[in-house]
């Protein structure tokens, strides 16, 4: 990250989910917050990624650029998007942005979203810049190879859990609810 800022933007309506690495399991995560919100609300899946997968069996073959907004509309793949959708998101939208766009790129996206919308997203970028009603982080097992934003996300965090471990994240997602103006759990 070039520019860490302070959190300026509070938005209550985001719960957002980051990790200290690849494969520790923020997908299934998101994934399984919006199965459970879903039946009751709008929820709108976010993946924001500041890293260039071109081709990337996660996150699948995008343009190059600065900014790329992309709602996904194929729910039959194994792309993070798609399975967001499977998960039961209305919509899915995949933002690939450098740190010194992400304000805008995020604002030019919250322009298309209902403002009534529960906002679930995956990004390890945008609790840098903005201040979610609930954020939670997950951990690999060996920090020691952590990048210096790790700890960083870690002091932003209202939850904590360890990689893969699904036990705890199925109790996590049991116990969350909106009611309306915040997430409990």
């Amino acid at each position: 990250m070039t520019n860490i800022t302070t959190n300026t933007k509070h938005l209550h309506n985001l719960l957002v989910v980051s990790g200290s690495g690849r494969n520790v399991g923020k997908t299934g995560m998101v994934c399984k917050i919006i199965a459970k919100l879903a039946g009751n609300h709008k929820v709108v899946a976010i993946k924001i990624s500041n890293n260039y997968h071109h081709g990337d069996p996660y996150h699948g073959s995008h343009p190059l650029m600065s900014s790329h907004i992309l709602e996904e509309t194929n729910r039959h793949g194994s792309k993070d998007s798609m399975r967001f959708l499977q998960a039961g998101a209305y919509s899915s939208w995949f933002l690939q942005i450098d740190d010194e766009n992400i304000m805008e790129t995020f604002n030019n996206l919250l322009k298309k979203i209902d403002n009534n919308s529960l906002l679930v997203c995956e990004s390890n970028a945008l609790p840098l810049f903005v201040k979610a009603g609930l954020s939670v982080m997950i951990i690999a097992p060996e920090m020691a190879t952590a990048k210096p934003v790790t700890y960083t996300l870690l002091a932003k965090a209202d939850a904590v859990f360890k990689a893969l471990n699904t036990k705890d994240f199925d109790a996590f997602v049991s116990t969350l609810q909106w009611n309306g103006q915040c997430f409990t759990t």
